[in-house]
């Protein structure tokens, strides 16, 4: 069964749910990874306010911070071990199921580095995020960018051929509607690759809220349900000063979507 919710701020949480979401999905800067003590005074805090939300936080985008690269001759793999370890764990304990790996910035190739030396830096960093996915029971959803967020897994085929490299269960992919809109990536690619898809994010024109704009959304959920995709699909975009009336605008849209 098809579940609706929206990228947003923890704090944001009563109104995701008064907006009608099944779920939240929020940053994984808002588990604090960067702190490693799980006793420490602001992680407690921290870990009872996701205990106390309206809906449940099933997913985290924001993965890797933009200091802490994945490519290039500045990456630190104990530091992002200990990372990854750290986040996934907390992701785990307040009942997430995916993290998301868009993370542009940490991922973008240096000008003048080589472009397989970093494909291999990509591949290794999925399995080793593999590894703390399996160990935490959570899954990774790599999660293609259009080229002006990033110069590296830029359609979901691309992100689907990462997957196959790294041939790890707990390593997926995600289909970003306006990714691909913005890429010109055929809408089919969606029931091509539905057994990876573990994922979903949307939007609207101009990275407005769904149902506000002129993307071809009888295509998206055709080949959304021609790919047996029953998951989480999350509103990721530019909201307005009217927060709730966008929520609920987006999910009455959706969900009219599926009922259909």
């Amino acid at each position: 069964m098809m579940q609706f919710g929206i990228c947003n701020p923890l704090a944001n949480h009563e109104l995701a749910a008064a907006g009608g979401c099944d779920y939240l999905e929020t940053s994984v800067s808002e588990l604090l990874p960067l702190i490693p003590e799980d006793d420490s005074p602001e992680v407690e805090a921290r870990m009872a306010e996701f205990a106390a939300t309206a809906l449940p936080v099933k997913a985290f985008a924001g993965f890797i911070p933009a200091d802490l690269k994945v490519t290039g001759p500045e990456v630190q793999w104990g530091q992002l071990s200990t990372y990854l370890d750290t986040a996934l764990r907390r992701a785990s304990q307040v009942g997430a199921d995916i993290v998301v790996w868009g993370s542009g910035p940490s991922r973008h190739v240096p000008d003048g580095f080589a472009r397989d030396a970093a494909e291999e830096q990509v591949v290794r960093f999925l399995h080793l995020a593999g590894h703390w996915a399996e160990q935490h029971g959570v899954t990774i959803a790599i999660e293609p960018l259009n080229t002006k967020e990033s110069n590296i897994i830029n359609s979901v085929s691309e992100g689907v051929n990462f997957a196959e490299r790294v041939a790890h269960p707990r390593i997926r992919v995600l289909a970003d509607f306006y990714h691909m809109q913005e890429e010109d990536e055929p809408t089919d690619v969606i029931s091509r690759f539905g057994p990876w898809l573990s994922h979903m994010h949307t939007a609207d024109t101009g990275r407005l809220y769904a149902g506000s704009g002129d993307y071809p959304y009888a295509d998206f959920v055709a080949e959304v349900n021609k790919a047996g995709y029953q998951g989480m699909l999350s509103v990721e975009c530019r909201w307005s000063e009217d927060l709730a009336g966008e929520i609920k605008a987006s999910m009455d849209y959706l969900k009219s979507l599926w009922a259909d």
